[in-house]
């Protein structure tokens, strides 16, 4: 495969996709986000569109699973571990999710919020994630995730996830959990931490960043053994598609669009992120080192289309 476009990131870099807003905060003064785009499913991998999710079930012993989740319910009601809430990234239009993305009314805050309240409420905070948690909640947005419990060191930033880190102080009291992800076939490890979805409210479609190429490889373990109503999302024909109910470990490229229907229960799901084996990435399909790249020939095609649209309202 030869690289045909300018820079690493693609036919686009950061600044096509990144927007700032100037918050009134002494300590987190800007707000970064990305701008909606049209991207069908590219899947996993060169072929991608074959692709959309790569199943681990029958590679890997996931009878750990259930001791796992024993585990972290302990760990949790003993206060050894806790979740902090989480909120999605990205400008997504209104028709998508039937209400405006938290994005979209930060990025116009003062027309949404003339009030004017929320500025001395978040002179009380001091970190980014705070902030737009507050936010979310003022504008009245329900929460889809009851929040998110890290094991590894964590600074927060989405490009560092998948570089080797280190576990926390307190696995000694997760045996189960060490010992299953450092079987795992990774080269190295880094962000492993645990989703626990509200059961109340639906995950609104969203992308975890802009498209750009990557190679970020992670598996997501379903600790509740019910099927799930979790699904990828094509911004340009509007279609759902859902991950195999049977399976219980499944991979997929995070620019993809994706949600989740509301479900009977909050439910967890553990992720352990980082680099596989090259082995491993010859056992399931990729040829590349890359979950994604612009030069993928489905990738170029669409490209060529002239269909891709970024879009550049961010009041959508």
């Amino acid at each position: 495969m030869s690289t045909i476009y300018r820079n690493l990131e693609g036919p686009f870099t950061k600044k096509d996709f990144e927007v700032k807003v100037t918050l009134p905060h002494p300590v987190v003064p800007d707000f970064i986000t990305y701008r909606h785009c049209n991207l069908p499913l590219m899947g996993v991998g060169e072929n991608g569109t074959e692709q959309p999710f790569i199943y681990f079930d029958d590679l890997i012993d996931t009878s750990y699973l259930k001791k796992i989740k024993e585990e972290v319910l302990i760990g949790e009601e003993k206060n050894i571990v806790g979740f902090n809430k989480i909120v999605a990234n990205g400008i997504v239009p209104a028709r998508i999710n039937g209400q405006k993305s938290i994005d979209s009314l930060i990025h116009h805050i003062e027309k949404y919020a003339p009030d004017n309240t929320w500025k001395e409420n978040i002179l009380k905070l001091g970190r980014k994630g705070d902030i737009k948690v507050f936010l979310h909640d003022y504008f009245k947005i329900n929460t889809a995730w009851e929040g998110i419990a890290m094991f590894r060191k964590y600074n927060g930033a989405y490009e560092d996830k998948s570089n080797p880190s280190e576990w926390l102080s307190f696995m000694d009291h997760f045996p189960t959990m060490y010992k299953f992800v450092e079987s795992l076939p990774f080269k190295y490890v880094g962000y492993v931490m645990i989703f626990k979805s509200s059961g109340k409210n639906p995950v609104l479609i969203h992308r975890d960043y802009y498209p750009t190429n990557h190679s970020v490889n992670f598996i997501n373990f379903r600790l509740n053994q019910k099927p799930r109503p979790f699904f990828l999302y094509d911004m340009h024909s509007d279609k759902k598609t859902y991950v195999n109910p049977d399976k219980n470990s499944y991979f997929f490229n995070e620019i993809d669009a994706h949600g989740l229907d509301i479900e009977d229960e909050s439910r967890l799901t553990l992720r352990v992120e980082g680099q596989f084996l090259d082995s491993f990435k010859n056992q399931i399909g990729m040829k590349h080192n890359d979950t994604f790249n612009w030069d993928f020939e489905h990738s170029r095609n669409f490209l060529k289309s002239g269909l891709f649209k970024i879009e550049e309202s961010t009041d959508i």
